[in-house]
Formats: C-alpha cells, structure tokens, sequence
C-alpha cells in the first residue's frame, strides 16, 4: 500500500515540476524576444545616428507614431513647434520614405514615396545620369516616367533623387530598377523601381528641414 502512495506522491511531485519547466521555458522564450526586440532597436538607431548630413539641411530626429498603409500615410510626433514644414524630405538610413504633407503643432503627416499623390524628381546613379518623375503605385511598386526614349537604362540601376524637385536635395537613395519597358503614349521610357524603404517597418525617422 505504501508504495502505491508513494507512486501517486511521486506523480504529483513530477507534474508540478514539469508544469514550473513548461513556466521557465516560456519566461525564457520571452525574455529572448525582448532581448531581440532590444537589440534590433539598438540596430535602427545607430543606423539612424550613422546617416551621413545632406549639405545645406538641418535633420530632427522624429518617432512615428502611426501607420497607414492604405493610405501611404504615416504620422510623426514632431510638428511646427520643431521647425517641421509641408514639403520637407523625411529620410531614413535606406533612404527616401516620403515628405511632410501637414503639420500642426506638435504632430505631422508623411506622404510615402509608395503614394501615387507624391511625385518625386529622380535619376539614375549612372554616368551620364537618366533624369524623370517619380511616383509610387504600391508599397512595393514605385514607377520612373517620362524618361527619353533613347535613354540608357537597365535592371539594377540604382535610382536616387534628382534635386529637381522643391525642397529635396540630391543623391538621397529611392531604389533600384526592376523592370524597363517603352511607353509609345509618351514616346518615352518607364521604368518600375523596388524601394529601398519597408515602410511598415520604421519606427524612427529624420525630417530635413
């Protein structure tokens, strides 16, 4: 009789060891994630700070509050108590995520690159440079136009900004080249771009004012 007690007692012994093994391996899980949530935040912003100056600009560091990517639209939490105008180019270390559409007080809108409302001068970082408009189509998907016909283009080309559009200064990074076709329409070539930007992803942000 004792041993079956005791088998019983060993049972119950073994079952809550077991549960407090199951409690440390998803405490520990956890605190993996977090620790790697840490490290990825650490990783953002020493990219941030590591961001090379744009001659004649002045950068604020700015959080992003909110995401709408139905609306090519983020919101930051810095306004026009901190300088933050309409049309100011908002930068990130990949590149170019968007420019300033609103801004009130202490908050500001950001149109994305990705919105077919933002139309952006840009070229190609090739010798000679391949000059047009861009505009975005999707989060994925933005489009170079009215590019010359004769122009020399290929997959793989890197696309930045032209500094013909107001406000942005040159050389910031867009994207690279994924598809070329002819645009008889237009008598002119279009190209469509890979951002460099996740727009989903940011947390931080640089507005050059």
């Amino acid at each position: 009789m004792g041993g079956f007690f005791s088998g019983i007692a060993n049972s119950s012994t073994l079952a809550e060891e077991n549960r407090r093994l199951k409690s440390l391996a998803a405490a520990a899980a956890m605190y993996e994630d977090r620790v790697g949530e840490a490290h990825r935040e650490i990783q953002r912003l020493r990219a941030l700070l590591d961001l090379p100056p744009m001659p004649g600009t002045d950068r604020l560091a700015a959080a992003v509050v909110a995401y709408f990517p139905h609306e090519n639209r983020m919101t930051l939490g810095v306004g026009t108590r901190q300088g933050v105008r309409p049309g100011q180019p908002v930068v990130v270390p990949e590149g170019l995520a968007g420019k300033i559409q609103t801004a009130d007080a202490d908050s500001s809108q950001v149109l994305l690159v990705s919105s077919p409302r933002l139309v952006v001068g840009a070229m190609t970082l090739r010798n000679p440079p391949v000059a047009g408009l861009l505009r975005g189509e999707s989060e994925s998907v933005l489009i170079l136009e009215f590019v010359s016909a004769g122009a020399s283009l290929d997959v793989g080309d890197r696309v930045m900004t032209s500094g013909f559009s107001s406000q942005t200064p040159p050389g910031i990074p867009i994207g690279e080249i994924v598809q070329v076709w002819e645009d008889p329409e237009f008598g002119s070539r279009r190209c469509q771009v890979f951002p460099n930007v996740n727009f989903g992803s940011l947390r931080e942000v640089y507005v050059l004012r």
